[in-house]
């Protein structure tokens, strides 16, 4: 099975929430990536009415990464240094050979999206080594003050919040990707021009355009609508929102990689690897902190469910009360149609003879 994989392209597209990740994978799916059955994708929901192009089985396992080194989707403290090398991540490692194997086998190109891998790409990246696959992959990029505004809007997160995630998931998508083959694509450009922008993808990626591209022209002109963005701010907004500093770096780097019009900055990576060296270490001034959280969250997650299990055995008690009340009315009804009853009357004599004779 292995020696199929080889052959095949992997197209991972990382990228924060909010930041086009679903239209984008959705256009690399209408160039012939294979992403899943359609039962094994999420339905559309009422943020993405269009449809998420997302498999439930790898969110809910990089979600389970996730939850293994206490954290949850929506945070901005990176994960610890070295994570994906530990022993007590191996059966994530073993869940991730098993899904590329089971789902993906056979197919010349196929695609995921979560944007958790963002966060876990380590160690998907390392099971596609370990199976002979060099991933390529395609980054979206947003304004992070029109992702910031979508969470407040979405999950009612704070700026500031929403700023940290934002950071933290780029930042990890860019340490991870290093090295590999990989395009950036602004969100705002791509469906401003969608068509020159996926070519430019697909000629970053080694992915091949259609001769005819009358079909994929027809299919995402009935995709790619107004208002898919709710948003569309510019750098000079990002400053006046009061963004944290190195929001506006790393941003600022991002435009360079994604603006044809601008030369991509000569120290993108050592830049990159400076602002997440500094993230990371002032990170672990608050970890303690935040484990702490965890722990408490952790209890009332617990008190919750012991609640809710009381609620359930009084609720379970209510319904024997209820079903015995309702036992005794009948009874009583019952014993009320014997006494009205002609046989009960005619066999009166009876009765009273009988008591005498006692």
């Amino acid at each position: 099975m292995e020696s199929i994989l080889k052959k095949s392209k992997a197209v991972c597209i990382l990228g924060m929430h909010r930041s086009g990740t679903s239209t984008i994978t959705r256009a690399v799916n209408l160039l012939g990536a294979y992403l899943g059955k359609d039962s094994d994708l999420m339905p559309p929901g009422l943020p993405n009415p269009e449809g998420y192009w997302e498999r439930q089985d790898i969110m809910d396992l990089d979600d389970e990464i996730v939850h293994h080194f206490k954290r949850l989707w929506g945070t901005g403290n990176p994960l610890p240094k070295g994570w994906h090398l530990l022993e007590e991540v191996r059966p994530y490692r073993n869940k991730i050979t098993a899904l590329i194997k089971t789902h993906f086998s056979g197919h010349d190109m196929w695609a995921w999206k979560d944007p958790r891998t963002s966060v876990v790409f380590e160690l998907w990246r390392d099971v596609l080594k370990e199976l002979g696959i060099d991933p390529v992959c395609l980054i979206a990029v947003r304004n992070p003050l029109d992702v910031v505004r979508s969470l407040e809007k979405r999950d009612g997160f704070p700026r500031d919040r929403g700023y940290g995630i934002w950071f933290h998931y780029n930042i990890a998508a860019l340490k991870a990707s290093a090295g590999l083959r990989r395009v950036f694509v602004s969100y705002d450009r791509f469906l401003d021009d969608w068509e020159g922008e996926l070519k430019r993808c697909a000629d970053g990626l080694g992915i091949e355009w259609p001769e005819d591209a009358s079909l994929l022209r027809d299919k995402m002109k009935g995709f790619i609508r107004p208002n898919l963005r709710h948003s569309h701010s510019g750098v000079e907004d990002l400053l006046s929102s009061g963004a944290p500093e190195p929001v506006v770096r790393l941003y600022r780097l991002l435009e360079s990689v994604t603006e044809p019009s601008l030369q991509p900055d000569p120290g993108f990576n050592e830049k990159i690897d400076a602002l997440e060296k500094e993230f990371s270490s002032y990170a672990r001034f608050y970890n303690d902190d935040l484990m702490r959280l965890w722990a408490l969250e952790g209890l009332l997650i617990e008190k919750e469910g012991l609640l809710a299990e009381k609620e359930r055995q009084l609720s379970e008690k209510d319904n024997l009360l209820a079903e015995k009340e309702r036992q005794l009315v009948e009874k009583d009804r019952n014993i009320q149609a014997l006494l009205g009853s002609v046989s009960w009357k005619v066999t009166a004599p009876l009765r009273s003879v009988f008591k005498h004779l006692k």
